[in-house]
């Protein structure tokens, strides 16, 4: 099939102007093959540019951006590579991932030896960066935006899974690349990331800060920030912020026991709630410090593991539950409270009060559906129903890795 796109491209390259076009932005993204027109894709603006160079045998890189295969002239073997490369979208996996507004003995800048604010990017992709071209702010004015210089790739290259270091000292002597002209607010602002063009990438806004006290992304790269600070959990500029990546979503709720509301009125039992956890991450998951802190109040024993793929019952009443349901061994319980029979927030929460996962239900709207309840002075109103909704059944993701 290949083949074919090649030959569809070559023939639509051939009817493409041959006007040399003006030189276009580097793509930041190290190894982005193809992408001759710097918006980080490969697609027609790349083919056109192919097209001014076509057949031009003194053509030869790094000054010829069509020279895709390393031998000087742009022929047959250049535009297989651009083929191969077609419609490949090299994302700029870059952000902000840590930072400190208030250094007052924490880490010394290398360049002076001062104490000086600092602020952490973090790549989270497969292909290094380059943030050289790019531009750092802590305003929102366009005019106050500092641009990282561009001619010193070695410093400013953010390879794969990696961290780079801007120190934001404010200071006008040329200090560096990873330097930058403005100091982090100490009563709160912003720290905005952009691309070359100055498209907005990643931004934190903050709040009063402490000193010596940093916030991260924990696990690197995820929604969720914690205050780092000594002797508890210590800032670390340049590293990982620690925590492996956590996949562990609430995947049933039995809220709403059954119970019978015509003959004999049989009450439900709040003993036979339960709440599923499925860990569909690929390594086990100590939840020794986690706990529910919406809906009831449960804290996980200190030696309870949930295996990679495997499900863990959390009972209100273990004896009850085991009754119920015999064949069913991994269950731990015994929480106070209630669920809510018309729907509330549950909550879990691991032992760095980091959210894992959040599920708010309901007896109604997207989680039931309406009938037409019995005829009243005339009239029919609508009613909700579902078999979740005391008749025996429970709430449950039909598809884990789906919200």
């Amino acid at each position: 099939m290949l083949r074919y796109a090649k030959i569809s491209l070559l023939a639509l390259l051939l009817t493409v102007s041959l006007v040399c076009p003006v030189g276009a932005q580097r793509c930041p993204v190290v190894g982005s093959v193809g992408d001759l027109s710097g918006n980080c894709k490969v697609g027609w603006e790349d083919l056109e540019i192919f097209a001014g160079q076509w057949l031009n045998e003194g053509c030869s890189a790094p000054d010829c951006e069509a020279d895709l295969d390393g031998v000087p002239g742009v022929d047959m073997s250049d535009f297989s590579v651009l083929a191969d490369n077609w419609l490949k979208d090299y994302e700029i996996t870059l952000v902000i991932n840590e930072f400190m507004a208030i250094n007052d003995s924490f880490n010394r800048d290398p360049a002076d030896h001062d104490f000086e604010d600092w602020f952490e990017i973090y790549n989270y992709g497969d292909l290094a960066i380059d943030i050289g071209g790019m531009y750092v702010s802590d305003s929102l004015n366009p005019y106050n935006r500092w641009r990282i210089p561009d001619d010193c790739p070695a410093e400013t290259t953010v390879g794969p899974g990696g961290y780079l270091l801007i120190w934001a000292d404010d200071n006008e002597m040329w200090q560096g690349p990873l330097h930058v002209n403005f100091a982090l607010g100490a009563s709160g602002e912003q720290i905005r990331l952009y691309d070359a063009d100055e498209n907005l990438i990643d931004e934190v806004i903050f709040g009063r800060q402490v000193g010596n006290h940093s916030y991260g992304r924990f696990p690197d790269g995820s929604d969720n920030w914690l205050l780092f600070y000594v002797p508890v959990r210590p800032p670390t500029p340049g590293r990982s912020n620690g925590g492996q990546p956590v996949d562990i979503v609430i995947n049933e709720i039995m809220y709403h026991p059954y119970h019978s509301t015509s003959g004999t009125i049989e009450p439900e039992d709040i003993r036979e709630e339960y709440i599923e956890l499925f860990n569909r991450g690929s390594a086990p998951v100590s939840l020794s410090g986690w706990r529910f802190s919406n809906g009831v109040d449960f804290a996980f024993p200190n030696d309870v593991t949930i295996g990679a793929g495997q499900y863990l019952v959390v009972a209100a009443d273990v004896a009850t539950f085991k009754a119920k349901y015999p064949l069913i061994t991994n269950v731990i319980g015994g929480w106070e409270g209630r669920l809510s029979n018309s729907g509330e927030a549950i909550e879990l929460i691991d032992d760095m009060d980091v959210a894992i996962d959040r599920v708010r239900y309901a007896d109604q709207g997207e989680w039931a559906v309406r009938y037409l309840g019995p005829l009243d002075r005339g009239h029919r109103g609508w009613l909700w129903t579902e078999e979740h909704d005391g008749e025996g059944k429970s709430l449950e993701l039909t598809n884990p890795a789906l919200p």
